[in-house]
């Protein structure tokens, strides 16, 4: 370090041995959040083994999301234009650490999506009641699914807020040809 505080990598104030140990919380983070939803897709992949049920599952999830955004979109919140735009944020970074990829197409499906919703909700008479009717049926097709093509119950019942958070992961990555399976 030279005596301005620059060291060899012209860091200011902060040593190889010192940058490396204010990343290591971010790098352990990053690499737990990845190990965390891989276990969590492999968990969600085993309930939903058979094709037709996987493709029920990818017409139906994107819905569920959307027509969430379709209710959040009424909701103002003060930093942003509404709700909608905190449960975009939430998912884009949740997924770009474990997947920058990922993490790239849900902001630009998820950036879509929320463009719609927005748009139905502000120009479609009874839009959150139309909304409620596409999440019932959208539920009662997955449920259907379940029952005839898979023999089990849905993962939501051992584990809702690991569904909500991975469901629109495993069908994003169903339309991207990599579907996890449980032997995996």
């Amino acid at each position: 370090m030279t005596g301005s505080g620059v060291n060899k990598n012209n860091s200011v104030g902060k040593t190889e041995d010192e940058a490396s140990v204010t990343l290591k919380p971010l790098l352990n983070l990053i690499g737990n959040m990845r190990e965390r939803v891989t276990d969590a897709l492999k968990f969600y992949a085993f309930y939903h083994q058979n094709p037709v049920n996987q493709k029920i599952h990818t017409v139906c999830i994107p819905l569920l999301v959307w027509t969430t955004m379709v209710w959040l979109s009424s909701v103002s919140f003060p930093v942003t234009k509404n709700m909608t735009n905190l449960l975009v944020i939430g998912y884009c970074v949740g997924y770009s650490l474990y997947d920058l990829k990922m993490g790239a197409a849900t902001a630009g499906i998820f950036s879509v999506f929320s463009y719609t919703a927005d748009l139905f909700s502000k120009n479609v008479p009874h839009a959150n009641s139309a909304a409620l009717v596409l999440q019932g049926i959208a539920w009662a097709m997955q449920i259907y699914g379940h029952a005839k093509f898979e023999g089990n119950r849905p993962a939501f019942l051992n584990s809702l807020l690991q569904s909500v958070y991975i469901a629109p992961l495993f069908s994003l990555e169903e339309v991207c040809g990599c579907v996890f399976t449980a032997s995996q």
